[in-house]
């Protein structure tokens, strides 16, 4: 991974991004939706996916307590999924200079549905590690790590499915040997989530000491990241991954 290529990475993303930026914006909206579904519950957001942590859940909960949490996530997913399956559609779309076609938006449902799938299937077995783990008595370190590995090979499972048309295991299988193949580019998506992450909440959650304004502050924080932060990552994922097909550079 030269220098050369990484700044035309960057290139290609600014430029995707700058030219549908209204379109990105407006189709992100589900992300405004499902983050603050998500804060209902203990979870949290990784690299595109919502992963449930059991360490500060009550197990003397009611049926329906547990039911909340578990719908809670499935709804944010599948809005996280519409919303991944439309923004890899528009920047496939510019990168290969095609207008998207009637016939294409008519695979926005199903490849929503393979994309959903698949985080459903991930959030389960981060769900049963973590229950095995409590029950063990394991530290919940493990659990992380079972996550953290979980979302690192399902990271570019939207392309796969909107870029390549795979789904179910074979799209997982793409999005494992991309990131094999791709793991430098992979740390420094990484790299740059958490810093866009970390600023963003430095500048809206120190905003002022004042309880009222800290509230504002951190919904505030959650718009941007919805809005912008998380879009513009999406972005930059599709252009690591369309990186090796050379007729498009």
């Amino acid at each position: 991974m030269g220098m050369k290529r990484i700044g035309d990475i960057f290139n290609k993303t600014f430029e995707a991004y700058g030219k549908n930026i209204k379109t990105i914006s407006f189709f992100s909206i589900p992300f405004l939706i499902s983050f603050p579904v998500a804060l209902f519950i203990s979870n949290y957001a990784s690299l595109g996916s919502i992963f449930l942590r059991l360490d500060s859940i009550k197990w003397d909960m009611t049926p329906l307590d547990m039911g909340i949490i578990i719908i809670l996530p499935i709804i944010s997913m599948l809005l996280f999924s519409f919303a991944l399956v439309v923004i890899n559609m528009i920047i496939t779309s510019q990168r290969s200079m095609n207008k998207i076609a009637f016939y294409e938006m008519e695979k926005v449902e199903q490849r929503t549905y393979h994309l959903f799938e698949i985080f459903l299937a991930a959030f389960a077995i981060t769900f049963i590690a973590e229950v095995l783990l409590y029950q063990y008595g394991l530290h919940p370190t493990i659990g992380a790590l079972v996550a953290a590995l979980v979302a690192l090979a399902i990271l570019f499972v939207p392309q796969s499915i909107v870029i390549d048309g795979f789904s179910g295991w074979t799209a997982v299988k793409k999005s494992i040997s991309t990131v094999t193949h791709r793991f430098s580019y992979v740390l420094l998506f990484l790299v740059l989530s958490a810093v866009l992450i970390l600023v963003n909440d430095l500048i809206f959650l120190n905003i002022s000491q004042d309880p009222a304004i800290f509230a504002y502050g951190r919904y505030a924080a959650i718009v941007i990241n919805a809005l912008v932060i998380l879009p513009f990552l999406e972005v930059f994922k599709v252009q690591v991954y369309l990186s090796k097909y050379t007729i498009l550079d």
